[in-house]
């Protein structure tokens, strides 16, 4: 399933839930816990684990393929592409207005 923007994926593994904003310069999957994200519906309730806790209104990334994120339901994670960690990105600081 190629991951476009404005896609929101979700899993059956966690409460996680991502909409894509930047694609992947590359084809491959969008996986949350070891799982591949799909668009289907959620099927029966998210199952709590011991990973890493993805958080809400936050964007993950990884600038080597391309892809950006935006969590819209939080979940355990870890969020990955074809094997690629997408990690948390930090707030660009803003100029002085003084």
């Amino acid at each position: 399933m190629p991951v476009a923007p404005g896609a929101r994926l979700r899993n059956n593994t966690s409460a996680c839930e991502v909409v894509v904003v930047k694609a992947p310069t590359q084809a491959g999957e969008l996986s949350c816990a070891g799982v591949v994200m799909t668009t289907e519906a959620r099927e029966g309730s998210a199952t709590a684990g011991a990973g890493e806790v993805i958080a809400l209104g936050k964007r993950y990334s990884n600038e080597e393929v391309g892809i950006e994120v935006l969590v819209v339901a939080p979940g355990e994670g870890p969020l990955t592409f074809e094997g690629a960690e997408l990690t948390q990105k930090q707030a660009t600081a803003l100029p002085a207005s003084d």
